[in-house]
């Protein structure tokens, strides 16, 4: 099983809709990014994570109560231990390979985390270059 691992995003469907209430991880997030990376997952991967500075890993059935702003970016932000997220990463050893299409920030503690656990970790957006090379990318792949 080849298991995708997304980034969270800024962008909320709390900012449009502040109202909504608790919503699944797999609909909550709404950036470009996420989307094209969503994608990719879909059309090459067995199964998606979704990774948060806050929450972790994260199934795309997780419920999220509402928005929030937490980034790995911002050395003040509450984040999420890396013990943490070891602890979660543990459930899905299982897995052949472990496909990260995170920016870097997020990409590294994922490297972290999978580097002692029997999965195959994968980086195709490493070395791709900013961020509109990687929504490039990541939008060709998926189609």
């Amino acid at each position: 099983m080849n298991i995708a691992i997304i980034p969270c995003s800024k962008e909320k469907i709390w900012d449009i809709n502040p109202e909504i209430g608790a919503v699944q991880a797999s609909k909550a997030y709404r950036s470009a990014f996420h989307r094209y990376a969503a994608a990719y997952a879909r059309k090459n991967c067995n199964h998606t994570l979704i990774f948060s500075a806050k929450y972790g890993l994260m199934e795309p059935d997780f419920l999220i109560e509402g928005t929030y702003d937490v980034t790995f970016s911002r050395a003040e932000d509450p984040c999420i231990s890396l013990a943490r997220v070891q602890k979660q990463a543990e459930r899905y050893n299982h897995a052949t390979s472990i496909t990260v299409l995170c920016p870097q920030s997020y990409a590294i503690r994922l490297e972290q985390v999978f580097s002692s656990l029997p999965p195959q970790i994968h980086f195709p957006l490493r070395g791709i270059g900013g961020f509109g090379h990687m929504h490039r990318y990541l939008f060709l792949k998926s189609q």
